[in-house]
């Protein structure tokens, strides 16, 4: 009986964390639609794509968030499905350099490459993923595909580095003293 009230409340937990993140990331995109939906764009809700490292139910959180937000999205069906996915993925690879540096960040090199890999992929994956489909489907004029690659590059080092990086170190910081994040 309290296995099962425990596992109740992890999935509650667990489900109530996704909820909130999704939440987030799409009500800080679409409040801020005008910064969030062109080429050259600052998609502040990206700062929460570094939550992964900590919390995988970030994952789905985070790609709720962007099919939510990609549906008001001037670029359509074509927006949401690879947009999303694009997130998704990112997502997991971040999820994936918590389970390897997570144990490790009390030493600072660690702690460093942490703030340094951790939002690397959402960059990557958003600037030459999204540039891609954005002038594949011709969905936008005007750009080469340095030229998108280089203006999402931007906008996602602005708000996954400069935004996400005090978070995550915030985190890595409480996790250190703690053993806990929130």
């Amino acid at each position: 009986m309290r296995q099962a009230t425990s596992a109740k409340r992890f999935n509650l937990r667990f489900l109530s964390r996704a909820a909130i993140i999704g939440a987030l990331y799409a009500g800080l995109t679409i409040g801020l639609a005008a910064l969030s939906y062109q080429v050259s764009q600052i998609r502040f809700a990206e700062a929460l794509t570094v939550l992964p490292f900590f919390f995988p139910e970030a994952i789905p959180g985070l790609f709720l968030g962007a099919v939510i937000a990609n549906l008001f999205s001037p670029f359509g069906l074509i927006d949401v499905v690879f947009g999303s996915l694009i997130t998704l993925v990112a997502a997991f690879c971040t999820f994936l350099v918590g389970l390897a540096l997570k144990n490790r960040i009390k030493k600072l090199p660690f702690f460093l490459l942490a703030l340094l890999i951790a939002p690397l992929f959402p960059v990557l994956f958003n600037s030459f993923g999204v540039s891609l489909y954005l002038l594949k489907f011709n969905l936008v004029s005007g750009y080469t595909y340095l030229g998108a690659v280089l203006s999402i590059l931007t906008g996602e080092l602005i708000a996954c580095y400069l935004l996400g990086g005090p978070l995550l170190a915030t985190l890595m910081v409480r996790y250190m003293k703690t053993g806990e994040t929130f």
